[in-house]
């Protein structure tokens, strides 16, 4: 049971579910970001398709396979798209099938009006269960960047109160699910996180206090992670001015007409991490300010020293059904099948059963921030080394 939407023209609310960790860390970013134009991209578009795939799958309960070869969004579905698609359709599947004692719904409209009235939005899952009172809620991620964690996400919560509001009156709900399919990351095929409905709607204070912010005389203006996809970057005054701030610091001693960054080796470790801490913010903005240019250039407008030239050519199957049709019995033109990820087969088979198949390696060591969850790793300086052996008593010691 669905509502049928358009993705192309799917509307989003400035205070919606999927901005919800930017205009809650940085109320002021809903206003700094009107009137500026959301610039589409191939990502975007191939990921609208496989939403889109993912939606005729659920709807007609047939396999991604059968749309090989049909357009989705002005995207041919291929083999790829399809195999990846089918792992959050799998997934779906013991909410789908006929015994699974669920209702469900794809592309579920909702309001967020006991939020506030102009928030609204649409998720790509929900089911629920009709004897176990459980609220399922879904998001299928198609990107291949970020492994998002269902744990604690503000979009998956909005969502969920988003059903909670629709649907209350219908269903006795106690617990809700919350999951996450991103096929595209090893690991990141199945993620889900549990609470009950009293925990849900904890979160109600929460998110209308930051409502009240984003539409309050004067909103707070943050940088922080939440910037990345921030259509304000390239005129924020915030990330300007932390990008001055930093930038100082390496061009304080260079004449202005000839800058230069100063050796690495001799910068403090109070300048170090003073660097390092908005590094990303300022490599985002200057990202922001370059596609700010770029689209001022294909407007019309001059910007003295720079031009607009064509970019590096690519080429694009026109049909795979067509190519396979043609060369499929006389050459091998598929690559072999690969293993599912770990995650989806512990899911399927069990942790225990397939552990003494896999090996764990530990991650090379790399920079985090303090507040990160990780266990901080301890190396032992050859002062620390001495300092252990000061301290051993070798009275007790035989020799």
């Amino acid at each position: 049971m669905s509502k049928e939407i358009d993705h192309k023209d799917r509307a989003h609310s400035e205070i919606g579910a999927s901005s919800a960790s930017r205009w809650l860390g940085c109320p002021a970013s809903v206003s700094l970001s009107r009137g500026i134009e959301e610039k589409s991209s191939d990502f975007a578009a191939e990921g609208t398709a496989a939403h889109e795939l993912s939606e005729a799958c659920l709807n007609e309960l047939k396999p991604a396979s059968e749309f090989v070869g049909q357009d989705f969004n002005d995207f041919e579905v291929t083999k790829e798209m399809a195999d990846f698609v089918q792992v959050y359709v799998d997934a779906m599947e013991v909410y789908t099938n006929e015994d699974s004692g669920y209702d469900t719904f794809v592309e579920q409209r909702f309001s967020m009006e006991p939020i506030h009235k102009d928030m609204f939005g649409s998720n790509d899952f929900c089911a629920f269960g009709i004897e176990n009172h459980e609220m399922v809620i879904a998001d299928f991620k198609y990107g291949a960047g970020i492994n998002v964690s269902a744990k604690e996400n503000i979009q998956m919560i909005i969502y969920a109160l988003g059903a909670y509001y629709e649907f209350d009156h219908i269903y006795d709900f106690e617990t809700v699910k919350m999951v996450i399919s991103q096929p595209r990351i090893e690991g990141g095929e199945y993620d889900e996180w549990s609470i009950s409905i009293d925990e849900l709607l904890a979160y109600e204070k929460m998110l209308k206090a930051g409502v009240k912010e984003v539409y309050s005389k004067d909103p707070r203006i943050e940088s922080g992670d939440h910037c990345k996809f921030c259509k304000a970057k390239a005129t924020c005054p915030e990330l300007k001015a932390q990008a001055e701030i930093t930038t100082q610091l390496a061009f304080d001693e260079a004449p202005i007409d000839k800058p230069s960054l100063p050796d690495v080796a001799t910068l403090d470790a109070n300048t170090i991490a003073n660097v390092m801490k908005h590094q990303k913010l300022i490599t985002d903005w200057m990202s922001a300010v370059k596609a700010h240019a770029k689209d001022m250039m294909e407007k019309g407008h001059k910007v003295e020293g720079f031009k607009l030239v064509a970019g590096k050519s690519s080429r694009k199957m026109t049909s795979e059904k067509e190519f396979a049709l043609a060369f499929d019995d006389f050459y091998d033109i598929y690559a072999p099948k690969k293993l599912k990820g770990i995650g989806v087969l512990e899911k399927e088979i069990g942790k225990s059963e397939i552990a003494p198949y896999f090996t764990h390696f530990e991650g090379a060591p790399v920079i985090a921030k303090e507040s990160d969850k990780r266990k901080e790793i301890k190396i032992q300086t050859i002062d620390d080394a001495f300092s252990k052996a000061d301290s051993l008593d070798y009275s007790k010691t035989e020799f």
